[in-house]
């Protein structure tokens, strides 16, 4: 599983450190991009131009100096992520190279003398069986075949060259859109090349590869491969957006020990749509079990700080937290309806303040539990406005449930919820563009304090 553009674009900032480290840790491989500045130091950058990447210049690749190039920052992948610093290919081929499988681009338009750089610098380092070179032009990936480094030749839905010709030069990989046939592959699988499409950014896409494919780019390698982290790190303690499953269902993760008290942040959750892209899915839950371990017991309490980003001012927008059990099949997913001995409990805060609740009851499909409440001077934040929220979910084991909008000062009492048993507890989201910048689950020590009057 190769980690596009270092550790998933969809996941880390692109080619900065953080997210090839944290994708080598998890067994993929790193893949970066090279490029050349003006003094000809080949760097790790996909496009031509800094101007969609990074902060601190715009313009050409080309053009900037090294000392210009340490100045720059890589954007985050998401509004409230951390950023990181750009890097040279030495950076990485003297930090990583050796202990991993490197995959390097060297992108089009390089030059003969640049592309003898790249070669050089890979064998002068002895990392001729680690560092796995690609490049879409041809004339490069036979130079860098003949100097005896393994190369993948990139092609589209369809490839210019026979899949004798390319063997004949010594290429032994094949990068392919996901886009080409499944016959195609199978085709240059069959005439000895490594077949490995670009790019994933999905589980489906990945199961819909024929069984011939060798490998294959993602830029979520962590969701696409189904190899979830159990804890919360690097992701959540480092800022960055995962790990953190997003899923409709089942719910993610695995029954781990865990302390007292686990902490995280930014979760980013993404807009999804329908395969043909006609319509989005705002319903997403994400499921908290590589945090706590599995199902919890009361009594607890679960804290969440949530940014409703400037795109998206709808009072429908909300966020929150789902506790479920299944009493008659514990193995049961949580399902947004009615199902046989189903106890779910769902706490939203609405980007205007109000805070709601619903329970699926006794295997029932939805039904209010709580009267929605508003903080009377909380309005909509207009369009072009972000806003945040903090919230806090108190579960007692008398059955007594609280919901504060910590921010507004709005609390809301549940009484008479379903009691004993143990709750699975997932972040809920009915939106887009929005980001969980912390949250947090704690055993209580004991019965939760009285309501306050």
């Amino acid at each position: 599983v190769i980690a596009h553009r270092g550790g998933g674009s969809l996941v880390y900032p692109e080619q900065g450190m953080r997210g090839m480290l944290a994708a080598a840790e998890s067994g993929f491989l790193p893949e970066v991009d090279v490029q050349f500045l003006s003094d000809g130091t080949p760097v790790l950058c996909h496009d031509n131009t800094v101007d969609r990447t990074m902060t601190g210049a715009t313009g050409l690749v080309k053009d900037l100096s090294l000392d210009q190039w340490r100045q720059l920052r890589i954007n985050p992948v998401f509004e409230g992520g951390r950023d990181d610093r750009p890097l040279t290919l030495a950076d990485i081929l003297d930090y990583m190279g050796g202990r991993i499988v490197l995959v390097a681009e060297v992108k089009q338009g390089a030059t003969v003398s640049e592309v003898d750089r790249v070669i050089g610098m890979v064998k002068d380092r002895g990392l001729e069986k680690s560092v796995l070179m690609q490049s879409f032009d041809f004339d490069a990936a036979t130079q860098m075949a003949a100097a005896g480094l393994e190369v993948v030749i990139l092609c589209g839905k369809t490839s210019t060259q026979a899949w004798s010709e390319i063997k004949s030069e010594g290429i032994n990989y094949l990068g392919p859109s996901r886009s080409m046939t499944a016959s195609d592959m199978n085709a240059a699988s069959a005439a000895g090349l490594r077949v490995a499409p670009y790019v994933t950014e999905k589980r489906s896409q990945v199961t819909d590869f024929p069984a011939s494919v060798f490998g294959y780019f993602s830029n979520d390698p962590w969701q696409d491969s189904d190899r979830m982290p159990q804890w919360s790190a690097p992701g959540w303690s480092t800022g960055d957006g995962w790990p953190g499953r997003i899923v409709q269902s089942p719910i993610a993760g695995e029954i781990v020990d865990y302390p007292a008290q686990i902490s995280g942040g930014n979760l980013a959750l993404p807009e999804y749509r329908d395969a043909d892209g006609s319509s989005t899915y705002y319903m997403i839950h994400v499921g908290l079990t590589h945090m706590t371990g599995g199902p919890i017991e009361a009594p607890f309490r679960m804290y969440g700080k949530i940014l409703y980003d400037r795109g998206h001012s709808t009072q429908s927008s909300n966020c929150g937290f789902t506790l479920y059990r299944n009493d008659v099949d514990p193995e049961a997913p949580f399902e947004d309806g009615a199902v046989e001995g189903q106890q779910g409990l769902t706490f939203a805060a609405r980007r205007n303040g109000e805070m709601q609740g619903w329970g699926y009851l006794n295997g029932a499909s939805a039904t209010s539990i709580m009267k929605a409440t508003y903080a009377g001077d909380v309005d909509p934040a207009p369009s072009g406005e972000s806003r945040i929220m903090e919230v806090l979910l108190e579960v007692d084991v008398s059955g007594m449930i609280r919901w504060t909008n910590l921010t507004t000062g709005v609390t809301a009492e549940v009484q008479d919820a379903p009691t004993g048993g143990s709750w699975t507890p997932m972040i809920r989201s009915a939106t887009q563009g929005l980001t969980v910048l912390d949250v947090a689950v704690w055993r209580s020590p004991t019965s939760l304090p009285p309501m306050a009057v």
